[in-house]
């Protein structure tokens, strides 16, 4: 194995040990077993079932449509309040900073500096 690809098992092996990454699989872990968060979930499923077909049967902008729409933005933002799902996305975040960065550092290394491309 080359030094660049153990370099990179060293950097994996570092990100999955963070206790951010072991408390986002609880938090996961708890989601799926919360009764509240699985029928919140589910409502939010056929909220957007029921829009994408609504989509399909009325006008833009028709009532029918708005009211649709009004209720899939409800069960987002219901799904989204739930304390278990507010500290996912939280931890979700803390996990994704580093991957991100890792991100950025490669497509810089391909990033033209100079803007007199033609």
């Amino acid at each position: 194995m080359t030094d660049i690809h153990k370099s990179i098992d060293n950097i994996a092996e570092t990100i999955k040990s963070r206790p951010c990454v072991l408390e986002l699989k609880r938090c996961e872990e708890m989601m799926e077993l919360d009764e509240e968060v699985i029928r919140l979930a589910n409502v939010f499923s056929r909220a957007q079932i029921e829009y994408s077909d609504g989509l399909k049967h009325y006008e833009e902008g028709s009532k029918e449509l708005d009211d649709l729409y009004r209720k899939l933005k409800d069960a987002k933002f219901a799904l989204d309040c739930h304390p278990l799902v507010m500290k996912y996305y939280d931890l979700f975040s803390e996990v994704n900073e580093p991957l991100n960065y890792i991100q950025f550092k490669l497509i810089s290394l391909f990033t033209n500096t100079r803007s007199n491309c033609k």
